[in-house]
């Protein structure tokens, strides 16, 4: 059987999910799925959605989403977006990425070769941008929520980024000691999810210090919705050792304990950015002696 790339691409913009789905499974078997995002690479100039039915098994249910490609500063770079009312996804979806004065502010502290920590990583935002435009050494993933990390797996695929970002620890949270947790997730915010600490919840609680005890960590991002000074507790060590540069986002509750735990391990603020009204992020790095 011959197939026509161009007729898949028309056909994928009209048909509805079930359809695109039958007519993914078709074009798959004779040629690849890279066949066809390569040449959504090399033909999609803008931000464009391209639909294509997810292969992803998500339970007894396949996970439906689109591949958007964005130009970004010269680069091809391919987002899944799953959820267009999500605040996150809305960014993919119009091809840039979310936060983009975050990212701005790791940028300017993020060193070639640096080993990046994610903790908190959703659907992969940061850890994309970090290993697309930052030369990182190693990018380690973190999020609980399947979902979630669902999603940064396919753009971890689609951006042929496995052998850089790590995703050997999706599915576990991090926490000050070992435990389980539930996870409530808001309404059109995957970022917005939160773990409750719970005996018999789904979710493993680890320690970064016991994830981490051997391995190099240059620069640690922690967007965990509240539960900071928790992953901090149980990251002590790796940061005692390791003195990285961190990106946290703290909430304001948290204010107070953040600056103890700075002045405990010497640590001063070198940047700050207010996104949100309940909360604040910090760019802090360890002061010299």
């Amino acid at each position: 059987m011959r197939v026509d790339i161009n007729e898949v691409v028309e056909n994928l913009y009209t048909l509805d999910w079930a359809d695109k789905l039958r007519l993914f499974r078709e074009v798959a078997t004779y040629i690849g799925r890279g066949a066809v995002i390569e040449y959504v690479k090399q033909h999609l100039g803008k931000a464009a959605l391209f639909a294509i039915a997810s292969e992803h098994r998500e339970g007894e249910h396949f996970l439906p989403g689109g591949i958007v490609c964005g130009q970004i500063s010269g680069r091809p770079v391919l987002f899944f977006v799953n959820d267009f009312s999500d605040t996150v996804q809305i960014c993919h979806a119009n091809g840039v990425f979310y936060e983009p004065e975050e990212l701005e502010i790791i940028s300017k502290h993020f060193k070639p070769g640096d080993v990046f920590l994610d903790v908190g990583a959703n659907i992969g935002n940061h850890s994309l941008f970090v290993a697309h435009f930052l030369s990182p050494s190693r990018v380690i993933a973190i999020e609980p929520n399947k979902k979630a990390y669902t999603i940064l797996q396919h753009n971890v695929n689609l951006n042929s980024l496995s052998h850089i970002i790590d995703t050997t620890f999706l599915g576990v949270g991090l926490s000050h000691a070992e435990g389980r947790a539930s996870l409530s997730v808001p309404p059109e915010n995957l970022a917005g999810a939160r773990l409750h600490a719970e005996a018999t919840g789904g979710i493993v609680l680890r320690r970064g210090d016991d994830l981490f005890k051997e391995v190099r960590i240059d620069f640690i991002k922690i967007d965990t919705e509240g539960m900071e000074m928790d992953v901090l507790a149980g990251l002590r060590r790796v940061i005692g050792r390791s003195k990285p540069a961190m990106f946290i986002e703290v909430d304001d509750d948290n204010v107070s304990a953040f600056t103890r735990f700075l002045e405990a391990e010497n640590y001063v603020i070198y940047d700050r950015y207010r996104r949100y009204s309940r909360n604040e992020n910090f760019m802090v790095v360890h002061a010299p002696t």
